[in-house]
């Protein structure tokens, strides 16, 4: 792949499923790979931006009437898996497993059935069951987007081969997505540094009014002490020099 320093988001859209047998049904879907890290997996369902903290996703109960004109569905439908770059260095499959619940609640449902769908990479000859009923897209990260029926499979006990037990009728789609896009780091802010004095108005604060006028009133009267006190010095100095 060129471009397998970017991530990968597969996301599969459920229209239906069909059972062959009646009874109620849930699937567990998941992603694996060889170089798959699943600690490292996004799960996202229906339009939410919001990702679930899980590698795989359990879907609601929905109920098979054995009616062939009715298919099961499921409320939610749509569901992605977001997957590191380095998931595409390796293969990548889709896992769905069904479950079908006992009529006794108190029991454990039972494994019916399951699926295993290629995500990455897609080969010409697969696409031979393909039905191409989506248009065209004009994203350049898109792989691939397609709709098909995925046959669900189930083991026969003491036979050893897979039989078909149903099909789920979906909408698949690969694309790149945009790297992830790390919040800088928070730089620390410089301590303020104290500056040289500078020529210019004093910044030292004001004397206080009543302070400075005490100030002043006792400094007069000892300008006026000494004002006072000037003719005896001159008095004595003349008497010494007559």
């Amino acid at each position: 792949m060129d471009d397998n320093n970017q991530p990968l988001r597969f996301t599969i859209e459920i229209f239906n499923v069909q059972f062959i047998t009646t009874g109620r049904y849930f699937l567990i879907l998941r992603i694996k790979g060889s170089k798959v890290n699943r600690s490292k997996l996004k799960l996202f369902v229906g339009n939410s931006k919001v990702p679930l903290d899980d590698h795989e996703y359990t879907t609601d109960t929905c109920l098979e009437d054995g009616d062939p004109e009715t298919l099961a569905t499921f409320t939610d439908s749509v569901i992605s898996f977001w997957m590191p770059p380095e998931s595409a260095d390796g293969d990548i499959q889709l896992v769905v497993e069904v479950f079908r619940l006992p009529e006794n609640p108190m029991h454990e449902g039972d494994k019916y059935g399951e699926a295993v769908f290629d995500v990455f990479p897609r080969r010409g000859a697969l696409f031979s069951a393909v039905r191409q009923a989506m248009p065209s897209t004009k994203d350049s990260n898109e792989l691939y987007k397609f709709e098909t029926n995925i046959t669900l499979s189930q083991v026969q006990e003491g036979e050893g081969f897979w039989t078909s037990c149903g099909a789920i009728m979906a909408a698949v789609q690969l694309k790149y997505e945009e790297p992830e896009q790390k919040k800088p780091d928070k730089k620390p802010q410089p301590r303020p540094v104290a500056r040289n004095p500078q020529p210019g108005p004093s910044t030292a604060r004001d004397t206080p009014m009543g302070i400075k006028t005490i100030q002043e009133s006792a400094l007069a009267s000892h300008v006026s002490s000494i004002t006072c006190a000037s003719p005896v010095w001159e008095l004595h100095s003349k008497g010494r020099t007559l």
